[in-house]
């Protein structure tokens, strides 16, 4: 699956994902990229430097059981 569809995917509601974290252990979260399930953005502090660039092949979600934003590389999708 490519990282656009399961974007859009992630868009539309809660998606069940699984796949291979670094160690080589199996993850299951539910997420959601859906506006109304995710938190509002912090607010942005004057003179703060951006956070880290995201790397390429990964994605950033909203895990709905942990309420926690959670990356992995769709590379590794189950």
């Amino acid at each position: 699956m490519h990282i656009q569809e399961l974007r859009a995917l992630l868009e539309k509601g809660v998606t069940r994902i699984v796949f291979l974290k670094a160690d080589n252990s199996e993850r299951t979260l539910l997420a959601t990229l859906h506006p109304s399930r995710m938190p509002p953005p912090p607010p942005v502090e004057a003179g703060a430097k951006p956070g880290r660039p995201m790397p390429a092949g990964n994605l950033l979600v909203w895990d709905t059981e942990a309420q926690a934003l959670r990356s992995f590389c769709v590379d590794r999708l189950l």
